[in-house]
C-alpha cells in the first residue's frame, strides 16, 4: 500500500515593514546658519527681557529677522536684537566690550534653548545693538580703513590696523573690499588678529 505523503504547506514570513523616514526639511538658510522665524525670533525677544530685567537695566527691546551677504555670497540670516533707553551705556562698555560679550551669552543661550548643540553644524547668529552703537562703530571703522588705506598707497607698502573683533575685522574687509587699488587679509590669533592692508601694483 502506497505511502501518503503529507502535504507540508510553506509558512509565509511576514516581513516587518518599516514605515518610510520622513526627511526633515532644513531650516538653515545657508551653511551653518539657522533661518530665522517667529518661533526664533519669539524666543529671542524673552530670553533678552530676562537679561535686562536680572541686569536692573530700563530699557525696550525690538526683536526681527536681518540677513547679509557673506563672502562666498550667500544669505546668512541672523536674529536682529536691538536695546534701546536711557542711561545703558553699561551695556556698551569701553570700545563695546560689554557689548560684545552681551551678544556671546545671549547667541549661546538662545541656541541652547533651540536644542542646538554648541559646536555643531547649524546656529542661530544673533547680532545685538544699543543705542545705534554698531552704526556709529562701523562708520568710524570704515573711516579708519580709508585712512589706512590712504596710508598703504602713498607708502606703497602694507600697511596693520589694531586687533579687532570678528565683527570689525569683516566691517574693515567689506568696506575697503570696494576698492580696486587696495586688497585686505587677516593675520594673529584670538584677540590678537587684525586686518593687514595691502597696495595693489600695477604692472607696467
Amino acid at each position: 500500500m502506497p505511502k501518503l505523503q503529507k502535504k507540508t504547506t510553506a509558512k509565509k514570513e511576514k516581513k516587518a515593514v518599516k514605515p518610510e523616514k520622513k526627511e526633515k526639511k532644513s531650516t538653515r538658510s545657508a551653511a551653518g546658519s539657522v533661518a530665522v522665524d517667529k518661533k526664533v525670533m519669539k524666543e529671542a525677544e524673552k530670553l533678552m527681557k530676562q537679561l535686562i530685567e536680572m541686569l536692573d537695566v530700563d530699557a525696550e527691546v525690538t526683536v526681527s529677522a536681518g540677513s547679509y551677504e557673506n563672502a562666498e555670497g550667500k544669505t546668512e540670516e541672523f536674529v536682529d536684537v536691538k536695546i534701546d533707553g536711557e542711561e545703558i551705556g553699561v551695556l556698551i562698555g569701553y570700545l563695546g566690550r560689554n557689548l560684545r560679550s552681551l551678544q556671546r551669552i545671549v547667541s549661546m543661550l538662545l541656541n541652547r534653548r533651540l536644542g542646538i548643540e554648541a559646536g555643531g553644524e547649524s546656529y542661530v547668529r544673533v547680532v545685538v545693538d544699543v543705542s545705534g552703537y554698531r552704526e556709529k562703530r562701523e562708520s568710524s571703522l570704515e573711516r579708519m580703513a580709508e585712512q589706512v588705506r590712504e596710508e598703504a598707497l602713498a607708502g606703497n607698502e602694507s600697511v596693520d590696523l589694531p586687533p579687532m573683533s570678528a565683527y570689525e575685522r569683516r566691517v574693515i574687509h567689506t568696506h575697503l573690499g570696494t576698492f580696486e587699488d587696495v586688497t585686505t587679509e587677516s593675520f594673529g590669533e584670538g584677540r590678537d588678529r587684525y586686518v593687514r592692508v595691502f597696495p595693489v601694483t600695477k604692472d607696467k
